[in-house]
């Protein structure tokens, strides 16, 4: 299935962790030789308004480097003293081509690229644990913790005016997640988060296929349950999903 963007899979991403810095890393292959057209049908290529197969297979790379700290502990102000806080910085990289259809049409037109790859959209992040982490100094956090998330995608991405698919996605987004971690029972959590990402406007639309209209807003929704199997070894399933609204 095609896949607009790639998303670091993290374990148990709403615990409270110890204050330190953090590093995540995914690697994604993606054929991206499928999607849906607009009735919601699947379709065997990954531009449905087109007759034949066109596919963008692609490469991504992402890594997101986390910090979990007390901030103004010495100060005793309400909320922020008691609390852990979450600051992130996901920067990705993604390599694309283009094959099918698309590609004969691109190889029979000058100025026009089959790959658009490079450097991606970069997403900073700030958070506050609502609950669930005002005993990490003793090492402990509650049985059920939750966390406020605010993040911004800055467009650092690469974009090729004559390829059909880009690294970056040409204009910036914002978004909010509020997310749940617990322990349902002995050597078990699960996690679970919703959110809200709004797309600002996009100056050239016809980057990313979206001429003449605007991108979607997005809503966002992950869930993960892990299970320690001994110690330093666990297993975890994870769901992660986004439902857009309409261009």
């Amino acid at each position: 299935m095609f896949a607009a963007q790639a998303s670091v899979l993290e374990f148990t991403p709403y615990r409270p962790l110890y204050p330190a810095m953090y590093l995540d890393a995914s690697i994604e292959v993606d054929p991206a030789d499928e999607s849906f057209d607009a009735s919601g049908h699947r379709r065997p290529s990954a531009l449905p308004g087109e007759t034949g197969p066109t596919r963008f297979p692609s490469q991504s790379l992402e890594a997101r480097l986390g910090w979990t700290f007390p901030l103004f502990e010495q100060d005793a102000l309400p909320f922020f003293s008691n609390r852990l806080h979450l600051a992130r910085l996901t920067l990705r990289y993604r390599n694309i081509a283009s094959r099918g259809d698309i590609e004969s049409f691109i190889d029979s037109r000058s100025g026009l690229q089959s790959a658009g790859g490079g450097l991606g959209d970069t997403t900073l992040e700030f958070g506050s644990f609502l609950s669930g982490s005002r005993n990490w100094r003793e090492g402990r956090v509650g049985v059920v913790s939750t966390l406020l998330l605010f993040g911004l995608d800055l467009p650092t991405g690469i974009v090729d005016r004559g390829a059909p698919e880009n690294a970056g996605s040409n204009h910036r987004s914002t978004h909010m997640k509020f997310g749940v971690h617990a322990k349902p029972w002995p050597g078990a959590w699960l996690d679970a988060g919703l959110g809200y990402r709004v797309h600002a406007r996009n100056a050239e639309p016809a980057f990313g296929g979206l001429v003449p209209t605007q991108r979607g807003d997005d809503w966002l929704w992950d869930l993960q349950l892990a299970q320690r199997l001994r110690s330093g070894l666990h297993l975890a399933l994870s769901v992660t999903a986004s439902e857009g609204e309409a261009n």
